[in-house]
């Protein structure tokens, strides 16, 4: 029969392939997982070219020739019958594509197989039995472009159908590594991994880094602001869920070693710190068991510095609002060039006095009843506003007195 002849009956046979017979749907199977095998029997160079191989991993896929290529069907998974007969009679056309993928290869490696596999220069039909195969696949899907990018894409969702397969029939009890894994994971990984590092890590983790380093700016003017952060609770639950930036921070650090690039120890150190911070903020009841870098940086902060709002510090004798480190900072505070506290020491204890915050309560609700208490006398609100620039004017002054000693 000649090749068009036979090309023509053979894309007939997958338009039809339902109603074909067991015998027809074997021997297809056959000459494609047949061609496939020889074609990616050495890892380290494939023949044939990308549409070739893409094309039989679409027919193994149980696509047509009027279905789109396999890959671009997304949000759907890939699923054939002829799966388990695949994984039964063919367990050499498995490992061949295990040991390719497993097989780590260089950046230059990629690029080269990339440039190679895209050129259509391999060898046509022949005229053994095969050769209508062959036709029909240089022509599969031919206003697409292939190269062994998509070709890696595509072997890797025809292994997870086989294996989704395998896993939705029971029929596999587990899953043993393959021999080229365990050859290849001391050579290339000096660990017990068994797949090589990733080259490096998406941009994501800096901008977790970023995210966590402004949340750690906030909390010095608001300790109470971290807390949002640490923990998250499901609606209508009291139950705590480690979903914050603790449990973000706890797990870049334990996943981060899978890549070799060198800034992968910068930031770790970052998330372990910041993971420190958030994890002296953790509820009671996380009983999560976090990174051991986690826990001994926040062991050793703790060691080397107190909080300053659990320190007890002196407050200032007329007022009792201001509280100083020491005697001389007491001292120097009062008669400050910049800020003078004798100006507004008087100021501040009449309005705490008139005030008179009630006991026992939370800061919201403090805080709320001192602006009732102003807003209810002109006279009040005056001299909070003047005192509430002096108090600006101290904090920011705090600030900047930090940023100088920290360079």
């Amino acid at each position: 029969m000649p090749p068009g002849d036979r090309l023509a009956q053979y894309i007939k046979q997958q338009l039809r392939q339902t109603f074909m017979s067991d015998s027809e749907s074997e021997s297809v199977i056959d000459d494609v997982v047949s061609l496939f095998a020889t074609c990616i029997k050495d890892p380290t160079r494939p023949t044939r070219c990308a549409r070739v191989l893409c094309g039989c991993l679409h027919l193994l896929d149980g696509r047509g020739d009027i279905e789109s290529y396999a890959y671009d069907a997304r949000y759907c998974d890939p699923r054939n019958d002829e799966y388990e007969d695949i994984r039964k009679t063919y367990p050499e056309h498995l490992n061949a594509c295990v040991a390719l993928l497993s097989l780590p290869r260089t950046a230059q490696d990629k690029k080269d197989l990339n440039a190679s596999l895209s050129e259509y220069t391999c060898s046509g039909p022949t005229s053994d039995e095969k050769g209508w195969l062959l036709e029909w696949l240089h022509h599969f899907q031919p206003d697409r472009t292939f190269n062994f990018e998509v070709f890696i894409r595509a072997l890797v969702r025809h292994l997870a159908g086989v294996l989704l397969d395998a896993v939705n029939s029971k029929t596999v009890g587990c899953i043993a590594t393959q021999p080229g894994l365990r050859k290849n994971r001391r050579k290339h990984t000096g660990s017990s991994m068994a797949h090589g590092r990733w080259p490096a890590p998406s941009p994501r983790p800096r901008a977790i880094a970023e995210f966590c380093e402004l949340v750690a700016n906030l909390t010095q003017a608001s300790p109470t602001i971290v807390v949002r952060f640490v923990d998250v609770r499901a609606e209508g639950s009291d139950e705590v869920h480690s979903s914050g930036l603790l449990f973000v921070c706890d797990l870049l650090v334990k996943n981060l070693t899978l890549f070799h690039v060198g800034l992968v120890a910068i930031f770790r150190q970052h998330f372990a710190h910041h993971g420190a911070l958030f994890y002296s903020h953790k509820p009671a009841s996380d009983r999560t068991l976090y990174d051991a870098t986690i826990i001994e940086e926040h062991m050793a902060s703790s060691a080397s510095f107190d909080n300053p709002a659990l320190v007890a510090v002196e407050g200032c004798g007329g007022c009792g609002v201001v509280r100083y480190c020491s005697r001389l900072c007491q001292r120097r505070a009062w008669k400050h060039e910049d800020y003078p506290h004798k100006l507004y020491c008087a100021i501040l204890r009449t309005l705490k006095e008139k005030a008179k915050p009630p006991k026992g309560h939370d800061v919201a609700c403090l805080r709320q009843h001192f602006i009732d208490v102003c807003h209810a006398d002109d006279r009040l609100l005056a001299l909070a506003r003047l005192c509430s620039t002096h108090l600006f004017d101290l904090t920011m002054a705090r600030r900047q007195s930090a940023e100088v000693k920290a360079m």
